[in-house]
């Protein structure tokens, strides 16, 4: 079509000039019979009058010429525009056809980025796990600190308590004695020979207890007892607080094992670093998974171009 058009174009042009010629003719007569109207010729008037049908010709050639031109303009257009698009859609095809070869690469990629993500998300319960029972062993060790300074505090009280105790018998012991002392030296103040010892029966006292005074009676005795009762209560009760602790701290200590303060604190700066990295793997995870939906889509959009 565009063919016929430039074809019908070129022969409108050639017949535009033969029309053109002849309007030159045209004129040229119709100007001769203008100036002597009374020696125009019936030869002259036929030409004239055929030159002016020529002209009307002409003027209708010129008229279809104007819209072939018109139309040829058009369609150079059209053709410009088919161009670009043409262009527009051989560049999208090479990217189609290079992102068809580079997509599964990039899918195969993602995919494998993703199962390593999948996995080292899945040890987020297993990490919290870990760092609760770092917490809890520092807490243990931190309880056995404070229980071993306490056990330190309580041997000191039951020794204290043993001593106070032991000094207590001892003051038990001592007026016992005194008060027996005492007592035989009262005794012994009334023996009269050929009258019976009240304490042996015998009617002789070769050798009678030397006076000594009264020393100690009846109630600094109990007095005494009393107060070595009250100390072994007391050295009793810190003797099982003491057992107590010890049992606590061996149980503790058992729990804890050779677990140092600073090993504490990196284990649980370990579990920490590791369930923020779990965590983390999660997120990666989901965009991955959008990722390679993504990429597979557009593999499936570039296959249906290509």
């Amino acid at each position: 079509a565009r063919h016929n058009q430039s074809q019908a174009l070129m022969a409108y042009v050639a017949g535009l000039e033969t029309s053109r010629n002849r309007l030159r003719a045209a004129e040229m007569a119709a100007r001769t019979a203008t100036r002597n109207p009374a020696g125009a010729t019936e030869a002259d008037l036929r030409t004239a009058e055929a030159l002016l049908a020529d002209l009307n010709t002409a003027s209708g050639a010129l008229t279809q010429l104007l819209e072939v031109q018109n139309a040829v303009v058009m369609d150079q257009e059209r053709q410009r525009e088919d161009q670009a698009q043409i262009k527009a859609i051989r560049a999208e095809l090479e990217a189609a056809k290079l992102s068809q070869s580079e997509l599964p690469q990039l899918i195969a990629t993602a995919t494998t980025q993703l199962q390593q993500a999948n996995l080292l998300a899945a040890t987020a319960p297993m990490c919290r796990t870990k760092l609760t029972e770092a917490k809890e062993r520092a807490a243990k060790l931190a309880e056995l600190t404070s229980q071993r300074e306490s056990l330190r505090h309580q041997r000191v009280r039951a020794k204290e308590a043993a001593d106070q105790a032991l000094a207590s018998a001892q003051k038990v012991h001592d007026e016992t004695e005194a008060w027996v002392a005492s007592m035989s030296s009262l005794i012994a103040q009334d023996l009269k020979d050929g009258r019976p010892c009240p304490v042996c029966g015998s009617l002789e006292h070769p050798a009678p207890a030397p006076s000594s005074g009264i020393r100690a009676d009846r109630a600094s005795v109990e007095a005494a007892n009393a107060q070595s009762k009250q100390a072994r209560e007391n050295l009793d009760q810190q003797d099982a607080v003491l057992q107590t602790l010890e049992r606590e701290v061996a149980q503790l200590e058992a729990v804890v094992g050779s677990l140092t303060p600073q090993a504490s604190e990196d284990a649980i700066s370990a579990a920490q670093a590791d369930l923020k990295a779990a965590e983390q793997a999660r997120l990666t995870a989901e965009d991955l998974a959008a990722s390679s939906n993504r990429h597979t889509k557009e593999l499936e959009e570039c296959t249906a171009i290509a």
